[in-house]
């Protein structure tokens, strides 16, 4: 999760540390034990500080501060007895008594101001889960080919979008013509990228450094365009 968080560029660190252990009463002090030990991971948010996520869902969330409380609070005996010497105490009626501060509201617990903030993380995980998945469909399939193959692969998932898919027996200028058909604004960055791949991998000659650089330059117009294209077309 953190490292999912992380090539997403939002700041996240994993956290170590022991689920609250059982109170031994023989000994008089908590005993923790290796099942006790646990991690979990922090997500930084701007103006609220680092957020705790718990990945064990049979586990409750951990309470900070609250170790404390289930010690035994009875107090020792005293050693020595109370003073019994009496005490004056003064007399109500004399004394001047500050008027009562009136009752500040409490909100109710459905009211927390920071109660939207595990739902918009938890939504933040889902949607960088989401985008991470399509980052590795998009880019994996390009792992070991040429830059003109993996432009032309790049290509044909745009294709696959409008309902085009290369068939075997289509060459990659036919294929580049019927997807030009179908999105027209992108007719000339399609022509351009199918030109440089006919040339590098039919021609004599590799493609030179200029041609790639322009095959680059209509991808990325292609992918800066593609869904407002692509919507424009299903519109029509």
């Amino acid at each position: 999760m953190a490292v999912m968080l992380r090539t997403l560029g939002v700041p996240s660190r994993v956290a170590v540390g022991f689920f609250p252990g059982d109170y031994d009463d023989s000994q008089e002090q908590y005993v923790y034990i290796q099942r006790n030990a646990h991690a979990w991971v922090e997500v930084f948010f701007p103006g609220y500080g680092w957020i705790p996520f718990e990945p064990t869902s049979a586990r409750p969330m951990i309470e900070e501060g609250n170790v404390g409380t289930s010690l035994p609070s009875t107090p020792p005996p005293a050693d020595e007895p109370f003073a019994t010497e009496a005490i004056a105490t003064p007399d109500p009626a004399t004394q001047d008594v500050p008027p009562l501060a009136p009752a500040r509201a409490t909100p109710a617990d459905g009211d927390d101001e920071g109660g939207w903030l595990l739902p918009a993380g938890l939504a933040g995980l889902v949607l960088g889960g989401v985008l991470l998945t399509g980052w590795a469909m998009w880019t994996l399939p390009l792992r070991g080919l040429s830059s003109t193959s993996a432009l032309y692969k790049r290509l044909t998932a745009l294709g696959r979008l409008v309902g085009l898919r290369p068939t075997p027996s289509a060459t990659p200028r036919e294929f580049g013509r019927s997807l030009g058909q179908s999105v027209p604004q992108a007719r000339e960055h399609v022509s351009r990228i199918v030109q440089v791949y006919e040339v590098d991998q039919f021609g004599p000659n590799r493609a030179n450094p200029r041609m790639l650089t322009e095959a680059s330059h209509a991808w990325l117009n292609l992918r800066r365009n593609a869904w407002r294209w692509l919507f424009r077309r299903n519109r029509a």
